[in-house]
């Protein structure tokens, strides 16, 4: 795990006015010399913060800084140079990183600095579709276990290469997608939607309306199939935030898969100012003449209530006539008691006048003890007001 000290974290990232571009890619390998180089070019043609990368079949787990950018590998520790995640970090994202957590060749996590909420990133290799469903299930348990260990504050993300395939018609699951899939859902992509509704996230590739080449991200080697089952996903509190997901075709790492890049602006609720309930002179309610006339007031209106009530028809009447106890309820005590005032209390009085023409007086004076004396009734009236 890296931790970077408490001075290192210099930038806050994601706000609501500042936009980042995070993607997921499946590189296939970065094994073959000059395939790094490779993606870094690749990477440069576009705007970009931070990408996971998936089945780097790099079989080591640490830091590397290559090119001015940051990497963070998560892969094998027997030598086999198969699976392996990680991620590339931009200079200045490396700058909000808060700390870095490999877990296996299928799974790593990161932590960054944001304005409102930190922003907690998984990126995943999952099993193919040629693995057992039990293989399967132990990946998706592995994966509760991480999502579980999250900060419930954290604004979570979850991007991978799933092998999941979900489809158009989400008529039943609308709570996790939106209506621009693609493909026809298969197994794997009934058990995404399974892991989504018991973590509330949502599949934001679903939510934005683009073309058949930008929501595919795997293309076999014929050219005959195609298929969207590169993912990135964001909790249904956040997914407002989200402005944009998209598959980047014309991007060539010499890979399968495609680019897939989201854009994130955060975008908070605008919160309602509530109505404050008045203060009235309840201790008025002590003196038996008061008392009284509360109440008498108050029961001479819950009794025009009453009789109105008889004569309604429509439950359109009966709503409106449930507000009625609350009004008279205010009324009376307005009428009655009065409401309290906040008495304001003048700022300056007399003695803060004459402390202000001491101080003066001593401003006047190039003597050290003037000078202390002025400081000591600069602060004393400082306090005062």
């Amino acid at each position: 795990m890296t931790t970077p000290g408490r001075d290192e974290v210099t930038l806050r990232l994601i706000s609501t006015k500042t936009l980042l571009n995070i993607g997921t890619l499946n590189t296939r390998t970065l094994v073959n010399p000059g395939k790094m180089d490779l993606l870094l070019r690749e990477l440069n043609r576009y705007k970009w913060d931070l990408v996971g990368l998936s089945e780097t079949h790099l079989p080591r787990t640490g830091e590397e800084t290559i090119c001015g950018t940051y990497l963070l590998l998560s892969g094998r520790t027997d030598g086999t140079h198969r699976q392996g995640v990680g991620f590339i970090l931009s200079p200045s994202t490396k700058n909000a990183l808060i700390s870095s957590t490999p877990v296996s060749e299928r799974k790593t996590t990161i932590r960054l600095k944001g304005s409102v909420s930190n922003l907690t990133i998984i990126q995943l290799y999952a099993t193919d579709t040629a693995r057992s469903d039990k293989e399967c299930e132990q990946f998706y348990f592995q994966l509760q276990s991480v999502t579980d260990q999250t900060p419930k504050k954290d604004m979570l993300i979850v991007m991978a290469d799933l092998n999941a395939i979900t489809d158009n018609d989400q008529i039943d699951r609308r709570d996790v997608m939106g209506s621009h899939g693609h493909g026809r859902l298969n197994g794997r992509g009934e058990r995404l939607i399974s892991f989504c509704r018991e973590n509330d996230l949502y599949i934001t590739n679903s939510a934005f309306k683009h073309g058949h080449r930008r929501k595919v991200t795997w293309r076999s080697p014929n050219g005959v199939t195609e298929n969207m089952i590169d993912y990135v996903l964001i909790s249904k509190r956040w997914k407002s935030s989200i402005m944009d997901t998209v598959s980047l075709p014309g991007a060539d790492f010499d890979s399968d898969h495609s680019l897939l890049m989201s854009k994130l602006k955060l975008r908070l609720k605008r919160l309602h100012k509530t109505t404050r309930i008045p203060r009235f002179w309840t201790e008025l309610l002590r003196d038996p003449i008061k008392k009284g006339a509360y109440t008498t007031s108050l029961s001479s209106k819950f009794r025009a209530i009453k009789e109105n009530f008889t004569s309604l028809t429509t439950v359109e009447e009966i709503d409106q006539l449930t507000e009625h106890p609350t009004s008279a309820v205010l009324e009376t005590a307005n009428d009655v008691l009065g409401r309290k005032t906040k008495d304001e209390k003048p700022w300056i009085t007399e003695e803060i006048i004459q402390q202000c023409n001491q101080k003066r007086l001593c401003n006047n004076k190039a003597d050290p003890c003037s000078r202390d004396t002025y400081k000591y009734l600069n602060r004393r009236i400082d306090r005062e007001v």
